[in-house]
């Protein structure tokens, strides 16, 4: 499986994931990375939710970076949508967050973690 990801990815596939199939993008490495790899306690993960709860509710987002193709056209765009999770607090090295930062790919609420 691993290399038939690879493969998609480098003839410029597209990979998508949603609820479990983002923590799992995590969990993968391929988010942040780019490619199936082993983990260590320093990567980047999900970890629970601050309110060590599930949460389950409408939020408004807002395109800030609309260089991805899924969400092309749309920056500035606010949405309303439904989350529902219990490990939605991304928690990555406070080098990874700046440089997520510095490249527009995040804007974590803290120095070290964002609730997603």
């Amino acid at each position: 499986m691993k290399n038939a990801v690879h493969e998609l990815l480098d003839r410029d596939g597209m990979i998508i994931g949603i609820c479990n199939g983002f923590q799992a993008l995590v969990k993968s490495g391929l988010l942040p990375y780019g490619r199936i790899k082993d983990l260590d306690e320093n990567s980047p993960t999900l970890a629970h939710n601050a309110i060590r709860r599930h949460i389950s509710q409408m939020v408004t987002v807002k395109v800030v970076n609309d260089e991805s193709p899924w969400l092309k056209g749309m920056k500035d765009q606010t949405f309303t949508i439904p989350i529902s999770h219990g490990e939605g607090r991304f928690m990555a090295s406070e080098e990874e967050i700046k440089n997520y930062m510095k490249t527009g790919r995040s804007q974590p609420n803290t120095s070290i973690s964002m609730e997603i």
